[in-house]
C-alpha cells in the first residue's frame, strides 16, 4: 500500500519539474506543478490507510506533504538528515528503500498526535531528467493501525506480535514503550540465519513458543511469542473433543 503512492508522486513530471535543480519553473508554471501535486495528493490521502502522511522532499531544498505542507515545520533541515540521505543516496539496483524507524520531529509541536513520535518510512527516489536522483518521496507508515491490526490477529490476549527490522529493533508493538527498543530474547541469534521459523525460548520468566517470518518488505520481519502453558491448555481442550467424539461413536 505504501508503494503506490510513492510510484505515482516519484514519477510524476510535476514533481520532477520542481526539483529540478538545472531549471526553475516560472511562477506561472509553479503554481500550476503544485495544484497537480494537491490533486494526486487529494487521492493518496482518500484511499490509503495505513499510510499516515508522504514527504515529498528535493535535493534543491523543495519541501511538501501530502496535507499540503500542513504541521511541517517551514526551518527544518529536511536534507540534513540521516533517514533523507539514505533515501537520496545512489545505489544501483535500489528502488523502494527502508528508511528504519525514526521522530518526526519535523512536526510542529501543534500536531499533539504526531509530533516527535516514531514513524516507520519507506522511499522511492524522484530521477531528473538525465536519471540523477534529486529527492525522494518518502511514506511513513501509521504504526498506531499497524498495532491495532496486530491486537485483532493475536491469540486471544497472550500472543505478543512484534514487527522489527534487521537491527532487531522493535518498529510496532502493543506496548508503545518499547517502540525503538531491541528485542531480545535467549536463542534469538537464530533468526539472522533462518528467514522463517520457530523456536521455544524463556521470555519473561515464561517458557514461549516464539514465531517468526519475513514480510514483502526484505528488512522487515513479524515475531510472535505465546506462552506454551496456553498452547498446551487448548491442546487439552482438543483432546477432550476429541475423546468425547470416541465416546459417542
Amino acid at each position: 500500500e505504501a508503494r503506490r503512492p510513492l510510484v505515482q508522486l516519484a514519477s510524476h513530471y510535476s514533481v520532477i519539474a520542481l526539483m529540478n535543480p538545472g531549471r526553475k519553473p516560472d511562477i506561472k508554471a509553479h503554481i500550476q506543478y503544485e495544484r497537480n501535486i494537491a490533486d494526486l495528493a487529494y487521492g493518496i490521502t482518500a484511499y490509503q490507510s495505513m499510510v499516515s502522511d508522504v514527504l515529498i522532499l528535493g535535493e534543491n531544498g523543495y519541501v511538501n506533504n501530502v496535507a499540503g505542507r500542513n504541521m511541517l515545520r517551514w526551518d527544518y533541515p529536511f536534507t540534513k538528515q540521516p533517514w533523507f540521505k539514505a533515501a537520496v543516496d545512489d545505489n544501483p539496483g535500489k528502488g523502494f528503500k527502508t528508511l528504519g524507524l525514526h521522530k518526526q520531529d519535523y512536526l510542529s509541536s501543534y500536531n499533539v498526535f504526531s509530533y516527535n513520535q516514531y514513524t516507520f518510512s519507506v522511499a522511492l527516489p524522484v530521477k531528473g531528467y538525465n536519471g540523477q536522483t534529486i529527492g525522494a518521496a518518502i511514506a511513513n507508515l501509521d504504526l498506531d493501525r499497524f498495532n491495532s491490526l496486530f491486537e485483532l490477529s493475536s491469540y486471544q490476549d497472550n500472543e505478543d506480535i512484534f514487527m522489527i527490522d534487521d537491527d532487531r529493533t522493535i518498529i510496532v508493538n502493543k506496548r508503545s514503550d518499547s517502540i525503538g527498543e531491541k528485542l531480545d530474547f535467549p536463542g534469538i541469534n537464530i533468526l539472522a540465519k533462518r528467514p522463517s521459523g520457530s523456536l521455544i525460548s524463556t521470555i519473561g520468566g515464561k517458557e514461549q513458543l516464539v514465531t517468526y517470518h519475513p514480510t514483502s518488505t526484505p528488512s522487515i520481519r513479524i515475531v510472535s511469542t505465546i506462552p506454551m502453558s496456553e498452547i498446551r491448555k487448548q491442546s487439552d481442550q482438543l483432546r477432550g473433543y476429541l475423546a468425547g467424539i470416541m465416546y459417542l461413536c
